[in-house]
C-alpha cells in the first residue's frame, strides 16, 4: 500500500508496525503538511464483525478524546473496503519495552509517568469512556518526558454493554485484568484504575503479580487472591507507593479510588511524603480458600480486630455478604447510625464494631462539610463483621474547574488561582524557550474538576538553556 493516497490527503509513505489485527503506515498528510499514522485493517479482518467493531470503537472513542496524554485520532475513514483511522504520530517506547529493559523503575520516574496516565484516564472518564485495556504495552514513553496512552480498541461508554459481548468473552489482558471483566461484567471507571495499579505493581518490581500455566489461571488469581504488597517483592520500595497500589487493587470495586484523579492526587503527595501513612488502605473478605498478603506490621490494632472477626464469622456463616448484605442477627452485627458526625469520628466508629467504611464525598451537599449525612445500610440492619458500609460524606461547596494559567506570568497564575480559591502549591523553574517568569505547564490540568483549596504545582520558564562562550560564538559566527 506504500503510495496510496486516502481520502485524497493521506499518503502513506512507509510501514512502521504490525499487529495481528493491522497495519500502522508512517503518512504525509497533504492538505495539513505534517506527518500522520494509518492504521489499517487487515483485508482478512474484514468480515470479522468482532473485530471490525473494535477498530470503529477506536475511532470512535479516539475523536472523543482531546488530550496532551492521549494519542489523538485526527480521522476514520474506509476506502476500497479497507477501514483505517488516522492518528497523531507519537514517536516513543512502550512502558512494556523500558521495564523489560530495566527491570524496574526508580520511585521518581514512577511516579511522573504514573500522573500522566491518570491525567489521560481522568480525561477519558470525565468523557464517559472507559479504557478497558491498561497495560504498559499501550502506554508510550517519548524522549521529552511526555507520555502518551493509546488503543482505545476495546474502550466503551460508561454503561453501554454491547449484545452478547459479555457473554462470549472476556476483555482485556489477562495480566491487568480487573476482577469484574475477569467475571465478564461490563467495566466501570474502577476496573481501569485496577489495571494502572496492577501496572503500576509491574513498574516498580519488575514482574506482574499473578502468572500461571494458562489465561484462566490467571483470571482466577485475580478473582480469588490479594495482589501482593509491591513490598514484599522490593522491601526498598516507599510506603506510600505500596500503599497506593493496595489501594488501586482491591478486589472489591467500592474499597479502590473512586477516580483517577483520586489516584493521581496521592501519587503528588507521594513524591513529597515517600514514606508516608497517608493512603487509607481498606481490608477486605476474600472467597474462602483465597490467599491474602500477610499483614502489614504497622496496620492499626482495631483494623486487625475487624478482620480477625470477619474470618471468624465466615467459618461459621454459610451465605456470604461481600457488599451492603443482611444476614440474620443472631449472625450478625447490627449496623449504627453516624449520622450527623464528622468523617473522621464516623469512621472509627465503624471500625471498633467491625466493619469497612467506604466514603463517598458529596460535593454538592448543603450539610456542614465534612458531615456524615447519609448512610448505607441504615441504622439497624445487620451485617457480618468486615461488611462495608457507605458513607456519605459533605464537602460543604461545590466542586470547582481548574483555570487555564499557561503563558502567564507567574505573579499572575497565582492571583487566578487564588481568586478561584485554590492554593499554590510547588513552582519549578524549568528551561524553556518561553518567556523568563511565565508559566509553562501546570498540575491539574485546565478544566479539570477540582475541590476548593486544592493545589496547583506551576512550571514556570526560567529562559532558553545557557550554550557554553564556544557554542554561543560559533551560533553567532556568519
Amino acid at each position: 500500500m506504500i503510495g496510496t493516497l486516502l481520502m485524497g490527503r493521506y499518503r502513506l509513505t512507509e510501514l512502521v508496525g504490525s499487529g495481528g489485527m493491522a497495519n500502522v503506515y508512517l503518512a504525509r498528510d497533504e492538505k495539513e503538511d505534517r506527518e500522520v499514522a494509518v492504521k489499517v485493517l487487515k483485508d482478512e479482518h474484514a468480515d470479522n464483525g468482532v473485530l471490525v467493531e473494535r477498530f470503529e470503537s477506536e475511532g470512535r472513542a479516539g475523536k472523543l478524546l482531546h488530550h496532551r496524554n492521549i494519542v489523538r485520532v485526527y480521522d476514520t475513514g474506509e476506502e476500497g473496503g479497507r477501514r483505517f483511522i488516522v492518528m497523531e504520530y507519537a514517536r516513543g517506547v512502550t512502558l512494556k519495552e523500558v521495564i523489560k529493559q530495566r527491570i524496574s523503575l526508580d520511585p521518581e520516574a514512577c511516579i511522573d509517568i504514573a500522573v500522566q496516565v491518570l491525567r489521560a484516564l481522568a480525561h477519558a472518564h470525565a468523557k464517559g469512556i472507559v479504557h478497558r485495556d491498561v497495560k504498559p504495552h499501550n502506554i508510550l514513553l517519548q524522549a521529552n518526558g511526555d507520555v502518551k496512552v493509546y488503543d482505545f480498541g476495546i474502550a466503551q461508554t460508561i454503561g453501554e454493554k454491547r449484545a452478547g459481548e459479555e457473554k462470549t468473552s472476556v476483555m482485556g489482558t489477562v495480566y491487568y485484568l480487573s476482577p469484574e471483566q475477569a467475571r465478564a461484567e461490563p467495566a466501570e471507571v474502577r476496573s481501569d484504575i485496577y489495571s494502572f495499579g496492577i501496572t503500576l505493581f509491574e513498574m516498580l518490581t519488575g514482574t506482574v503479580p499473578f502468572t500461571g500455566t494458562s489465561v484462566i489461571d490467571v483470571a482466577k488469581k485475580h478473582l480469588n487472591e490479594e495482589v501482593p504488597a509491591p513490598r514484599s517483592v522490593d522491601e526498598r520500595i516507599p510506603k506510600s507507593l505500596n500503599d497506593i497500589v493496595r489501594k488501586a487493587t482491591r478486589k472489591n470495586l467500592r474499597l479502590r479510588y473512586r477516580s483517577a484523579w483520586e489516584m493521581r492526587r496521592d501519587l503528588m503527595r507521594a513524591r513529597r511524603e515517600p514514606d508516608g501513612d497517608f493512603v487509607r488502605v481498606k481490608e477486605e473478605r476474600l472467597p474462602a480458600g483465597s490467599e491474602r498478603e500477610k499483614p502489614q506490621p504497622d496496620r492499626a490494632r482495631r483494623r486487625m480486630y475487624a478482620i480477625v472477626g470477619a474470618v471468624i464469622v465466615l467459618v461459621v456463616v454459610t451465605v456470604a455478604v461481600l457488599v451492603f448484605g443482611s444476614v440474620p442477627p443472631e449472625q450478625g452485627q447490627r449496623v449504627v447510625s453516624v449520622l450527623g458526625l464528622q468523617q473522621g469520628r464516623a469512621e472509627s466508629k465503624l471500625e471498633d464494631l467491625g466493619f469497612v467504611p467506604d466514603v463517598v464525598i458529596e460535593p454538592d451537599s448543603e450539610e456542614p462539610a465534612g458531615t456524615v449525612f447519609r448512610q448505607e445500610p441504615a441504622e439497624g440492619e445487620t451485617l457480618v463483621p468486615g461488611g462495608v458500609v457507605r458513607i456519605f460524606v459533605s464537602a460543604g461547596v461545590s466542586m470547582g474547574t481548574m483555570p487555564d494559567v499557561l503563558d502567564m506570568k507567574l505573579s499572575d497564575a497565582k492571583a487566578v488561582i487564588k481568586k478561584n480559591n485554590l492554593t499554590v502549591g510547588e513552582v519549578t523553574q524549568v528551561t524553556s524557550d518561553e518567556p523568563s517568569g511565565y508559566v509553562v505547564r501546570q498540575d491539574p490540568e485546565p478544566g479539570d474538576e477540582l475541590m476548593p483549596n486544592s493545589q496547583v504545582d506551576l512550571w514556570v520558564s526560567a529562559g532558553p538553556e545557557e550554550l557554553p562562550e564556544e557554542t554561543a560564538a560559533a551560533a553567532e559566527a556568519p
